[in-house]
């Protein structure tokens, strides 16, 4: 018996400017690099759990948009640990 392999081709929007793509790119690794010193310094003034509190609920609060306008999407009916 044969078994072929298939893959799915997905569209996917591409950036098709340089300068854009560096330019994101330099946005995101300042967000990162400043996240280690902003906890630095926010650890001069409240303790290990209250930063990682913080931490966790403010990506919270960024993925909690995203999150309510593709509930929708999700095929509950599909997954049978639902029902």
């Amino acid at each position: 018996m044969k078994t072929t392999l298939t893959t799915s081709t997905t569209t996917s929007t591409k950036l098709q400017n340089p300068l854009l793509v560096w330019g994101l790119l330099a946005l995101l690794a300042g967000i990162w690099g400043s996240s280690f010193i902003l906890v630095k310094k926010s650890l001069v003034v409240f303790d290990p759990a209250q930063v990682g509190s913080l931490r966790i609920f403010s990506a919270f609060c960024f993925f909690l948009p995203f999150f309510i306008i593709n509930f929708k999407k999700i095929p509950f009916a599909k997954a049978k640990y639902f029902y």
